[in-house]
């Protein structure tokens, strides 16, 4: 049976269609899979990879080196940084409070950190440890004479990176933080009584329960300002009604007052 040409000549014609569509279609994918293998080549070349990275605000904290064992160096794509990754692996150094990772097209990181500033020693049945205002232990060691503490009689553990919640310590920090500069070296805050006692360049200083403890630093200085007689007592248990207790005047120490000015433990 002989087919009609017209119908072979259709034949014909839909197949060289089909052909022609089938290696469109394959010229596409080719194109496609090349753009793409173009675009991630790109993104992983020296093109779009790290040329400078600026980081800003380091001063005691191991920043550096959290970014270079997190691979944020020179010549590290831009595309394979975590900036939230980044960000929560700086903060997990005690030292830093808050971090900022970003990516800068094409050829820039600039990571911005926020460290904690150390405002006294604190110490304890379980050590000493340095400590921000905030009340993380940003380190440990030995305290240098001058350097302004806290005492206290808990035995929260005084590693790096601990976060005390107690009032009377975060109380006492605070206090410290207020006071004017000429009167913070050597102060010694001890909350380990029934109320917080302070000795601020020699003067005991009764400052009771942890509220307005930055009013109660700027009661401090105008007292200690106005020149009273040494070994004086100040009491601030309200800032806005500071006393003072001449030598003759001092009662001798009660029980509870003992407890709270013994010796570092």
């Amino acid at each position: 049976m002989s087919i009609d040409p017209r119908m072979a000549a259709r034949r014909r014609t839909v197949a060289e269609q089909r052909a022609r569509g089938n290696i469109r279609r394959l010229i596409g994918l080719l194109l496609g899979a090349a753009t793409i293998a173009g675009v991630i080549w790109l993104f992983r070349s020296p093109v779009l990879s790290i040329g400078r990275l600026e980081v800003s605000g380091v001063v005691a904290s191991s920043a550096d080196s959290i970014l270079a064992e997190a691979g944020v160096v020179v010549g590290t794509p831009l595309i394979s940084v975590d900036e939230r990754g980044v960000e929560e692996l700086l903060e997990e150094d005690p030292w830093v409070v808050d971090a900022t990772v970003d990516r800068q097209w094409p050829d820039v990181v600039a990571v911005a950190v926020v460290e904690r500033v150390p405002v006294a020693w604190i110490s304890g049945p379980a050590g000493v440890g340095r400590m921000a205002i905030d009340g993380v232990v940003v380190s440990q060691g030995d305290r240098p004479d001058a350097a302004p503490l806290v005492r206290t009689d808990l035995s929260t553990s005084v590693e790096p990176g601990t976060g005390w919640d107690d009032r009377r310590v975060l109380g006492a920090l605070e206090f410290i933080w207020a006071l004017r500069g000429d009167l913070v070296a050597g102060t010694v805050v001890d909350t380990r009584g029934a109320e917080i006692v302070a000795e601020v360049v020699g003067f005991r200083v009764r400052l009771g329960l942890p509220s307005d403890m930055e009013a109660k630093s700027r009661a401090l200085a105008v007292v200690i300002d106005s020149e009273p007689e040494a070994g004086s007592e100040i009491t601030l248990l309200s800032p806005s009604r500071p006393a003072v207790l001449e030598p003759s005047s001092v009662p001798p120490p009660d029980e509870d007052d003992a407890g709270a000015s013994g010796s570092t433990p």
